[in-house]
């Protein structure tokens, strides 16, 4: 009797514990890649480029230190190389790099389809700008060999600091930002993409979704890096957000910018870590974006979305007063 009875227990123990083991952990709220060669090489070239022709945003200091780093490269580079090499950064100074990278369509498509190449051994097949891919095809043996070791290395790393701030506040700060804007997050997480440089601001995000983040830059360390993914991530929104607030504008028939929907990214980002921890000062706060154009919206943001954010009111509500309150656009 008692041999069959052990069974019988066991085929119970493992028919109760089947269920936990069948249940999938939930996706993070960020899916982080570090290893996006094709990517990282573009983005390269894209403010290398822009550096070659001296652009008035090339010694931001995001991508200041990228001539120096290519310098780095090149002495390890054979002649041929590195002729390869230079004759590539001219054709994306003529030409993508003259591109906005958050704004002109045919770069969005080009940084969407080399996100999605990840690592692949080639572009064969991926729906990117010929030019494009004949320049980045020639160069990716000069860039694995020169430059890619040390910027994963650093993709890695900032991976690895990040971590244990997103596994302590992602959840507390997409909850936050959620609630405030009343719109849904992906269910499969939002993809970030670090490279070892992005762009002089150090990080962008657009349609895709693509946003991508700099490993390279100063400026995106600890809770500030936390602020910029969650911000970049909040531009998925600019959409429906910006309806919102249009649908406000129609009926108090005031003409309001659209740059409005930028400053509630700032604010809102900036007060959802400083809830979470305590004497974080918001990117904002820290590199003087109230002091520019922007600040033109910070009194409005201050009384009608502040109070929103803090749980006074609705959300509908806090959009109606912000729209009143802003000063029409010229």
């Amino acid at each position: 009797m008692t041999i069959r009875l052990i069974p019988a227990l066991v085929l119970a123990v493992c028919t109760a514990a089947e269920p936990a083991a069948q249940s999938a952990p939930a996706p993070p709220l960020f899916r982080i890649s570090t290893g996006d060669f094709w990517l990282n090489l573009h983005q390269y070239l894209y403010v290398l480029g822009r550096a070659a022709s001296e652009t008035s945003d090339a010694t931001r200091r995001a991508v200041a230190d990228a001539p120096a780093d290519q310098a780095k490269g090149l002495d390890t580079l054979t002649t041929a190389e590195r002729e390869h090499w230079q004759e590539a950064v001219r054709a994306y100074a003529a030409g993508p790099s003259r591109q906005d990278a958050v704004f002109d369509e045919p770069l969005i498509e080009a940084g969407n389809a080399l996100a999605r190449a990840g690592d692949r051994a080639t572009l064969d097949d991926v729906a990117v700008d010929s030019a494009i891919r004949a320049t980045l095809a020639r160069v990716a043996p000069i860039y694995r060999k020169a430059w890619w070791p040390a910027h994963r290395a650093s993709n890695e790393g900032w991976k690895q600091a990040i971590d244990p701030l997103m596994e302590q506040h992602a959840g507390a700060l997409v909850a936050y930002v959620t609630r405030a804007y009343g719109m849904p997050w992906p269910s499969d997480g939002y993809p970030v993409r670090v490279v070892a440089f992005a762009n002089w601001a150090g990080a962008f995000s657009t349609e895709g979704p693509l946003l991508v983040i700099s490993s390279y830059d100063s400026g995106n360390t600890g809770l500030s890096a936390l602020e910029t993914v969650l911000h970049e991530s909040m531009h998925q929104w600019d959409d429906p957000v910006w309806a919102l607030l249009l649908e406000q504008a129609k009926a108090h028939r005031r003409y309001i910018s659209r740059e409005l929907t930028h400053a509630m990214i700032f604010f809102t980002a900036g007060e959802a870590v400083r809830a979470r921890v305590p004497g974080h000062v918001p990117y904002a706060v820290a590199n003087g974006m109230w002091e520019r154009r922007m600040g033109r919206f910070k009194p409005a943001l201050d009384v009608a979305w502040l109070s929103w954010l803090r749980g006074d009111g609705t959300r509908d509500a806090a959009i109606a007063a912000l729209v009143k309150l802003v000063p029409e656009a010229r």
